[in-house]
C-alpha cells in the first residue's frame, strides 16, 4: 500500500487542524497516476501555486470533478482515505509542552549515558542527539501539535493499510508499504533527518503502548509483511519485534514529486473547510465519506492524555494479540 499524508489547518489559531492519508494499492499506482496528472493538466491557473494544484482554492464542482474521476471512476480501483484531527486547546496544550520537555531531557540523557560514555566510535551518534535535542527544546507548540499528530498518523494509517490490504485480497502487496509525507510539513528540508528520527521513535512508542500494529493470526510466516518487518515471522508471541526495515517506510518528499500527497492535500483541505471553517461543500465531502476505509466517525479526533498502557489492546481488534481475517472482515468490511 503505497500512502500519501499532509496537512491543513495552522495548528495554532484555527480551532482544530488535521492530516489527510491517502491509501493507493502498489500494483494500480502507476495507472492511477496517469489519470491524476491528467485531471490536474486541464485546470486552470487560479487554482494553482507554484504550478500545484491546491484543494483550498478548488470551487465545489472542481472537487466534485476530483472525487468522481479520481477517487471513484478512475478505472483501476477506488482510493481509499482517513482524516486525522486534532483540536487546539488548553487541554492539549499542558500535555505537548510537557511532553516536549520530559522528551528533551531523556534525549540528553541518551546522548550522554548510552552513546557519549561508550567511546569514540559513538561520538558522532551522540553528537546528533544533542543537536536534535537543542532543536526540539526550540520548537513551538504549533510544530509540537504537527510532529504529534503526524505520528499517531502514522500509526493509525500502518494499521488502516494493513486492514483494507487484506480485506480487499491484496495483503501479499503489503511488503511495498511506503508512508509518504509532504516535505512542507517540517518547514525546511535541513530538519528532515530530525523529523525522521522524532517520527522512527514515535511510531515505536505509540505501537508498545498505545496502539499495537494488526497481527493477521492466518497469515503463514512465509507472508511477504512478516518476512520484510518482523524480526522473528515464525513467532507465536502476540507481541513482535520489528526489523530494521520499518525505518524505511516513512519518508518524506516535495508534493511535486509524489502525486498522492497532492491527492492527500485536496481531500485533507476539503475536510478542513466543511468542518472546521464551515463552508458549505457537501456534495464532495459525502462522496469522500464514502471513500474512508471502514470507520465510526466524520474523522478521527485526536484526544491527548497521560494514561500509561503497558498491555494495549488494539482498538481494531478489541484485544491483545492477533485477529483472523474473517474477524477482520466480520468489523470492516462492506
Amino acid at each position: 500500500m503505497i500512502i500519501g499524508i499532509d496537512d491543513s489547518g495552522n495548528f495554532n489559531s484555527d480551532p482544530a487542524s488535521l492530516y489527510a492519508a491517502i491509501f493507493i494499492r502498489p500494483k494500480r499506482y502507476k495507472k492511477i497516476e496517469s489519470k491524476f496528472l491528467a485531471w490536474e493538466a486541464q485546470l486552470p491557473e487560479s487554482v494553482k501555486e507554484k504550478g500545484e494544484v491546491k484543494g483550498k482554492l478548488l470551487n465545489e464542482d472542481q472537487l466534485i470533478d476530483f472525487t468522481d474521476k479520481i477517487l471513484i471512476n478512475n478505472s483501476y480501483g477506488a482510493i481509499k482515505l482517513q482524516v486525522f484531527a486534532i483540536e487546539i486547546n488548553d487541554t492539549h496544550n499542558a500535555i505537548l509542552k510537557e511532553q516536549q520537555s520530559r522528551n528533551v531531557i531523556q534525549m540528553k540523557q541518551q546522548a550522554k549515558e548510552v552513546y557519549r560514555d561508550q567511546g569514540k566510535e559513538y561520538i558522532q551518534i551522540a553528537s546528533f542527539y544533542e543537536q536534535m535535542s537543542s532543536w526540539l527544546a526550540s520548537k513551538s507548540p504549533k510544530t509540537v501539535y504537527k510532529m504529534e499528530l503526524l505520528g499517531i498518523a502514522i500509526v493509525k494509517s500502518f494499521n488502516l493499510a494493513i486492514i483494507t490490504s487484506t480485506l480487499r485480497g491484496f495483503d501479499k502487496e503489503l511488503d511495498k508499504i511506503e508512508i509518504n509525507i509532504d516535505q512542507g510539513i517540517t518547514g525546511r528540508p535541513s530538519v528532515e533527518r530530525y523529523w525522521q528520527d522524532t517520527m522512527r521513535t514515535m511510531f515505536w512508542h505509540i505501537t508498545s503502548s498505545a496502539e499495537p500494529i494488526i497481527h493477521i493470526s492466518d497469515w503463514k510466516h512465509s507472508h511477504p509483511f512478516l518476512r520484510k518487518f518482523y524480526k522473528y515471522p515464525k513467532s507465536k508471541e502476540s507481541i513482535g519485534m520489528f526489523t530494521q526495515n520499518i525505518r524505511n517506510v516513512f519518508r518524506f518528499y516535495d508534493s511535486r514529486e509524489r502525486y498522492e500527497i497532492r491527492i492527500a492535500d485536496i481531500v485533507a483541505s476539503t475536510f478542513f473547510r466543511q468542518y472546521i471553517k464551515n463552508e458549505s461543500i457537501d456534495r464532495p465531502i459525502k462522496i469522500m465519506l464514502r471513500q474512508r476505509i471502514r470507520f465510526d466517525g466524520t474523522f478521527v479526533n485526536v484526544k491527548l492524555g497521560n494514561k500509561k498502557n503497558p498491555n494495549p489492546i488494539n482498538p481494531y481488534t478489541d484485544r491483545v494479540g492477533g485477529v483472523t481475517a474473517e474477524e477482520l472482515e466480520k468489523k470492516y468490511g462492506d
